[in-house]
């Protein structure tokens, strides 16, 4: 009981921390992903003197994000 414990608290504790310290960044970057393609299309829609209709990425505080 005292292995099982100490193993948990040693190594899949920080391994599960670790495995959603890097979803987060991945998530990051995928959401500066989709600005910086939306603010390309803009600024060549812009460039042209086109319309620009294409609505901005949500923010990533409001997407759904599972716990």
């Amino acid at each position: 009981m005292v292995t099982a414990k100490y193993l948990t608290e040693k190594l899949i504790v920080p391994m599960r921390e670790r495995m959603k310290a890097e979803a987060r960044e991945e998530g990051r970057a995928e959401a500066n992903h989709e600005w910086v393609d939306w603010y390309r299309s803009k600024a060549e829609a812009d460039d042209k003197g086109l319309p620009f209709d294409e609505p901005p990425p949500a923010p990533l505080n409001s997407r759904e994000v599972n716990p």
